[in-house]
């Protein structure tokens, strides 16, 4: 609101005042965050670190959800798996929608509604999924990847506004798992048989 004074051109001075008035909607704040560990969740993962050329090596992918302010609604998660990891089937907690499509080679974790204060006032969201490597002699002293880039895309139920997030993709490069070793992050030649 704004207000003065000023003359008229008969010379009497008249109060003037003008008013604007704006909604401004704040969107919420996502945090998406992949993580790919060993030696720790719900599963028992088995396998040599590093990994072994021919040799398989499971690893737990972790996606998590964390939200501030305003409902998240529609919530997905999408991730492309390298033809040489293999889907395991075995999913962590069963009430979380995580399906595989052995076509596409797509993860999908349907989040549906995230809900305002996940991770801050509420617990936060989570899906865990376990896979399978299966190194080649081609992957030999290198570091490759597990699980492409996964997107979470929503839309903010306060706003309307579109929420699209991007996650690094995860290598054998375990560096969220608290007992890595920064050895086990290349593939190694199996031990010869004596």
């Amino acid at each position: 609101t704004t207000s003065g004074k000023r003359l008229s051109e008969a010379g009497v001075p008249e109060e003037i005042e003008g008013r604007v008035e704006q909604k401004i909607k704040i969107s919420s704040e996502v945090i998406f965050a992949p993580s790919i560990v060993y030696f720790v969740g719900p599963f028992q993962n088995t396998g040599s670190l590093p990994p072994q050329v021919e040799k398989e090596t499971t690893y737990t992918v972790v996606w998590t959800a964390l939200n501030s302010s305003n409902h998240v609604s529609r919530g997905k998660v999408v991730s492309v798996l390298p033809p040489y990891v293999r889907w395991t089937g075995v999913i962590s907690p069963a009430t979380e929608d995580v399906i595989y499509n052995e076509v596409s080679r797509e993860v999908v974790w349907n989040v549906g509604r995230l809900e305002a204060g996940a991770g801050i006032t509420l617990p936060p969201r989570g899906a865990v999924f376990q896979v399978g490597f299966l190194p080649s002699i081609s992957q030999l002293n290198q570091t490759p990847i597990i699980a492409g880039e996964s997107t979470f895309t929503g839309v903010d139920e306060f706003t309307g506004a579109p929420v699209r997030l991007t996650g690094k993709a995860l290598t054998i490069s375990l560096n969220t798992d608290p007992s890595y070793n920064f050895t086990y992050g290349k593939v190694i030649e199996a031990p010869r048989a004596q």
